[in-house]
């Protein structure tokens, strides 16, 4: 055969650590308009994306040249391990609950 074509269309489900229901309609569009940049820099093409708080769901189209673990790895924001060097999972919550004054109990958090 002179020609093949191949064309991965994927439906990726992430969701927040314990299903913590973290993500509030006032950063919604913009998480998934990052994530749609992270999708279109590796020359792909975002479909559809949604969820609720707890999760996104993407449907995507890529590239039969990405690798599937690394664009996964880019999409999920993978510089959470490096970031946690400098702060605990514990302290990444706690921290914008304070600075935005939310009122929150610290033994209702999960870890």
């Amino acid at each position: 055969m002179a020609h093949s074509y191949v064309m991965l269309v994927l439906h990726i489900v992430f969701s927040t650590k314990g299903r913590v229901p973290f993500i509030g309609a006032e950063h919604r569009d913009r998480l998934y308009a990052y994530m749609g940049g992270i999708v279109r820099n590796e020359r792909g093409l975002l479909l559809e994306v949604g969820g609720m708080p707890d999760h996104v769901h993407l449907l995507a189209r890529f590239r039969a040249s990405v690798s599937l673990s690394e664009m996964l790895k880019l999409i999920n924001i993978q510089t959470q391990e490096q970031h946690h060097t400098h702060r605990s999972s514990h302290e990444e919550l706690v921290v914008p609950l304070r600075k935005h004054r939310v009122e929150f109990n610290e033994e209702d958090l999960l870890d």
